[in-house]
């Protein structure tokens, strides 16, 4: 349980769904109210839309572990579950499965809207994660931005299906769109600075697998002061 619980990344995955949840009771439901408009998507159709995000997050975290073991033997040999608690065959699948399934409900959310945008909004996700975990990381600050981008790209996904939904006209489509954009520039930053940090303490093992982040190309001071701009453009 714990393995599975780790690999997972199970807070991960309660902090998207709480960011689901937010941002419709939080911005969408006060914002229809004060302009008297009613959600246009049910709850049945955001907890579809939820439960697909967050598998295809589970998916990226396993298969990004599957293609990372040899430079996690070195980066966190403590945390290395795949070859010693489960087998590599045995999580491969499971992140094919959950991939899958989050294919699933895309389209069983579309049919539900009458709109293909959530489910090609989901593969669009499902592919970018299969990619970074397979190649995409290794290159210099693509992948980092990959990972940001995926981050800003669930908050702003929420209001891109729900407004298809309801079409919300004028002001109130300016407020949300505000307030969703600010949200999304926020977790991009905040995530480029986490990856940034990540590719500082796994050098070691990136460097076996010709990872080439940025403190390995451009070297940890050069970093240090990345770092320190994103940091004041997210302050």
């Amino acid at each position: 349980m714990r393995t599975i619980y780790t690999m997972l990344r199970v807070p991960n995955l309660l902090i998207i769904a709480l960011t689901f949840l937010l941002i419709r009771y939080f911005v969408f439901i006060p914002v229809y109210g004060a302009y008297s408009f009613t959600l246009g998507m049910g709850s049945l159709q955001y907890l579809l839309m939820i439960t697909a995000t967050i598998l295809i997050a589970a998916a990226g975290y396993i298969s990004n572990d599957y293609f990372d073991v040899a430079a996690d033997k070195v980066n966190k040999p403590g945390k290395l579950y795949i070859e010693s608690k489960i087998t590599a065959s045995t999580a491969l699948s499971t992140a094919i499965l959950f991939g899958f399934s989050a294919s699933v409900l895309g389209i069983w959310l579309a049919v539900l809207m009458q709109n293909l945008l959530p489910a090609f909004l989901l593969l669009i996700a499902s592919a970018v994660a299969w990619w970074y975990a397979i190649s995409l990381k290794k290159s210099l600050l693509w992948g980092n931005m990959a990972v940001a981008g995926m981050s800003a790209g669930t908050i702003a996904m929420a209001w891109i299906v729900e407004n298809q939904c309801s079409r919300v006209p004028g002001e109130a489509f300016r407020i949300i769109t505000a307030i969703i954009t600010a949200i999304s520039i926020f977790a991009f930053l905040l995530s480029m600075m986490r990856e940034i940090v990540k590719d500082m303490e796994d050098m070691e093992g990136d460097r076996l697998i010709n990872c080439r982040s940025l403190p390995i190309v451009k070297g940890i001071p050069f970093t240090r002061t990345t770092l320190q701009v994103f940091a004041v453009i997210t302050f």
